[in-house]
């Protein structure tokens, strides 16, 4: 283990020529055919490295070799660690508003499929990811931004992981430019373009309706109860508890409705009390999550 953590030190920072993609090879060969107990301990070589030297002794194409070799692991064995490798590789170089490079966008490529579930990624990793991928673009030009918000909609009307896919879409949107020097787009600007033209609280609302039909669902198999709403982790196309799929999508309502300097209307209104006071199963639970969000828009 000793002979590994040398060698991994010597590559990534002790020597003066960079990292070559032969040299890739090697310490990938070495973390998947000593045990994942080996992988573990080069890895957090790698970060400590990473940490105190940067990966800037690694060429442009050798980061984004590395992000191949990562994205060959079968999705179900990702683990925390090789999010965080990806996140390293992908740091953005130089000035903010300057284009990322393409080992960056592979990089934000990666952790956007993970965070999606785009394929069979355990759970606890695609919130990892989705975190990480929202940090790396948090600096990228609003244009780059607002694709992959294009992207998280049509995933959410499509109901495919759609409060992950909320989440990604607030959390951007709230790091677009506040300013409009030179005529430039406001993230004011955008969120009410958002709703106006896209109907982005209907289709929030359309998407709180599909679920609380699933979680009726699994209230009439005994699956969800009153007493575990806040505890119970719900599984398929849905994660967090019952109470989190709630709060969440409500706060995320007000959010852009404050971000785009708007109301709700009353037909909103009701359809949100139709769905959670009447339709709901778990009417009592959900109407004092109904009443609590109701009283924080008010305000």
């Amino acid at each position: 283990m000793h002979r590994s953590q040398d060698l991994v030190k010597l590559f990534f920072s002790e020597k003066e020529e960079e990292v070559t993609k032969e040299e890739i090879d090697l310490i990938w060969n070495v973390c998947n055919k000593q045990g994942q107990q080996i992988k573990l301990e080069v890895y957090k070589v790698i970060l400590d490295v990473f940490k105190s030297y940067s990966s800037s002794n690694m060429a442009d194409e050798t980061k984004e070799y590395f992000i191949d070799k990562i994205k060959e692991v079968p999705p179900a064995q990702v683990i925390e660690k090789d999010i965080q490798i990806v996140t390293e590789l992908g740091r953005k170089i130089g000035v903010s508003y300057r284009q990322p490079e393409a080992f960056v966008v592979k990089s934000a490529e990666f952790l956007w499929s993970v965070a999606i579930l785009e394929k069979d990624y355990p759970k606890a990793i695609a919130l990892k990811a989705r975190k990480k991928f929202c940090d790396q673009v948090a600096s990228w030009d609003d244009s780059l931004k607002e694709k992959y918000v294009a992207l998280c909609v049509q995933n959410i009307e499509k109901d495919s992981y759609s409060l992950q896919n909320l989440k990604i879409t607030t959390k951007l949107i709230s790091k677009m430019s506040f300013s409009s020097y030179n005529g430039k787009k406001t993230k004011n600007d955008y969120a009410r373009e958002l709703i106006e033209t896209k109907d982005f609280i209907w289709v929030i609302i359309k998407d709180l309706e599909r679920y609380t039909e699933y979680s009726n669902s699994l209230f009439k198999r005994g699956a969800l109860t009153r007493e575990n709403v806040k505890t119970f982790e719900l599984e398929d196309n849905h994660f967090f508890t019952h109470f989190k799929n709630l709060s969440s999508r409500l706060k995320r309502i007000k959010a852009l409705l404050h971000t785009a300097k708007m109301q709700l209307t009353s037909e909103q209104m009701e359809g949100i009390w139709d769905i959670m006071v009447k339709k709901s199963e778990l009417r009592e639970h959900d109407q004092n999550v109904f009443f609590s969000w109701f009283k924080d828009l008010l305000e």
